[in-house]
């Protein structure tokens, strides 16, 4: 494999362990509403009750990886577009 197609696996695995470990961040007040992870809460709680989300991690996880590719997409398209400016230059 090339090097740079290393570094696009290694990104989007990276941000999709980020996005994983997203999961395991509390947020809100533990006297009224809160809960646990980010984007997607794993466990919300209000007033004694809970609403577990078993998804959260991979909805997380999956969600990080989309952004890993958009960024990607957004790194390529600026490459294309500096390579036609410099052809239209010459």
């Amino acid at each position: 494999m090339k090097t740079m197609t290393k570094l696009k696996v290694f990104f989007c695995a990276i941000m999709m362990a980020i996005g994983f470990a997203c999961g395991f961040i509390p947020w809100g007040n533990p006297n009224a509403f809160h809960g646990v992870g980010f984007p997607f809460a794993q466990v919300y709680w209000e007033h004694g009750l809970d609403y577990p989300n078993p998804f959260a991690p991979f909805i997380n996880a999956l969600v990080f990886l989309i952004l890993a590719l958009v960024i990607l997409l957004c790194i390529y398209l600026l490459k294309c577009v500096r390579k036609s400016v410099c052809k239209r230059q010459k």
